[in-house]
């Protein structure tokens, strides 16, 4: 349901912390004019203030209406238009949000008389990582084409099952043709390079988490290697990756590498039953300190094996689960200091891979289905322990330099100093 916003924008409120929204907004055909003030909702301070678009409202607000009137966005609340906005949650739902900034008396036609320029476009708005998780809107526009909240359950069965043998083929890909090792041995590849040409990285070997034999140095390093190359190709292949500018792409892949790779370890150690953490080449990271090929401080195989592959063995998850999980995990989290536009992109991919999971219990009762879906939907907070305790653990830079890689320009390198400027 959509709604013609020409009378909303007409009311002048003095606050936008009590008005109330249609359920679905579209802000195309709005106009009109007021006089009011958002800084309750825009978290900036008072300083910030002044007057835009006819009311008074901080920088926040005024960005947030001129990008959503440039882009001729369409958001829908999930929760009937009822949502409160203010300062501490404003960027919960953006239906809700626009709907208080035309009722406040944010006038469109102001905007539109604007000329639109890329630095404007792309402004920074303030994100909250808490509100991130909890967000209840959905936002439709080109970029989703590709799936649709609104789809039929049947055409949903078939987006899965085609993703689904997209994924599975992606796994089982193996390079024929052997790589001659002196042709990259040594050298040092930028990550950018790395991302795209995984190849040069490592061969597409069959995966093989089998868990029979205690890992060395080298098949930890292969390993990591190996996944490496798999995330890769498995994020290049989603169209909503291909719709992200450049620099966030390399944003993204440094930044959620880590959680596809406890993901993979963590439901490979989950079905094989190794006493440790099962990797793609048939070896395991024992939890028992004695039989680790390197140190592990912070104790972290021990703590994978207790929060995460304990619950992934309860889970018992399909090969489906598995699949469409792994691109779950990818948009799970918060990206840092990436672009509004990139920012959309990853809050409709997750909610999109979190209605495909929940396609894939499709055969459950309803509440069988949220139960199983919510316990999946905490792993990630546990990956995200697992990935900073790993950073601190083993410094990626120093195990590189015993197999004598360049530490300044390495593509690991840059991945695992990504990865010590942030906590997940």
């Amino acid at each position: 349901m959509t709604m013609n916003l020409n009378a909303s924008c007409m009311n002048s409120e003095p606050s936008c912390s009590n008005s109330t929204s249609s359920p679905s907004i579209n802000r195309a055909a709005a106009n009109g004019s007021g006089s009011a003030s958002l800084s309750g909702a825009g978290g900036k301070q008072p300083m910030s203030l002044g007057k835009h678009y006819g009311v008074w409202a901080c920088n926040g607000c005024k960005g947030f209406f001129r990008r959503s009137i440039w882009k001729n966005r369409t958001y829908g609340c999930r929760f009937g238009g009822n949502c409160e906005i203010a300062k501490e949650q404003r960027n919960t739902c953006r239906a809700c949000r626009l709907t208080k900034c035309l009722n406040a008396g944010m006038n469109p036609r102001a905007v539109q008389g604007e000329e639109p320029n890329e630095q404007s476009c792309y402004e920074y708005e303030e994100f909250d990582p808490t509100n991130d998780m909890k967000n209840c809107e959905t936002q439709t526009n080109l970029l989703s084409s590709y799936y649709s909240m609104d789809f039929t359950e049947d055409l949903k069965i078939q987006i899965k099952d085609k993703l689904n043998d997209e994924i599975r083929q992606i796994f089982e890909k193996i390079d024929d043709d052997p790589v001659d090792p002196n042709d990259a041995k040594n050298l040092a590849i930028p990550f950018r390079l790395a991302f795209y040409s995984p190849h040069l990285v490592a061969r597409r070997t069959k995966l093989e988490p089998t868990g029979l034999r205690v890992a060395t140095l080298k098949d930890v390093l292969d390993d990591f290697k190996r996944i490496f190359v798999l995330f890769s190709d498995v994020i290049r292949s989603l169209p909503e990756f291909s719709e992200i500018n450049l620099e966030d792409q390399m944003k993204i892949g440094k930044s959620r590498f880590a959680a596809f790779y406890w993901w993979l370890t963590g439901n490979w150690s989950a079905r094989c039953g190794s006493p440790g953490v099962a990797y793609a080449n048939g070896t395991f990271h024992p939890a028992e300190t004695s039989k680790q090929a390197f140190p592990d401080a912070k104790r972290v195989t021990e703590r994978c094996m207790q929060t995460l592959v304990k619950p992934l063995k309860e889970l018992r998850l399909t090969d489906e689960e598995l699949f469409i999980g792994a691109l779950f995990i990818i948009f799970a989290d918060y990206v840092p200091n990436v672009t509004d536009e990139t920012q959309e992109i990853l809050l409709q991919s997750r909610e999109k891979y979190t209605d495909l999971l929940m396609v894939c219990n499709n055969k459950l009762d309803e509440f069988d289905r949220l139960q199983r879906i919510s316990r999946i939907a905490l792993l990630p907070s546990a990956i995200c322990t697992l990935t900073f305790l790993a950073s601190d653990n083993i410094e990626l830079s120093d195990v590189l330099h015993i197999v004598q890689l360049d530490q300044e320009t390495d593509w690991a390198a840059e991945l695992q100093h990504h990865r010590s400027m942030r906590r997940c």
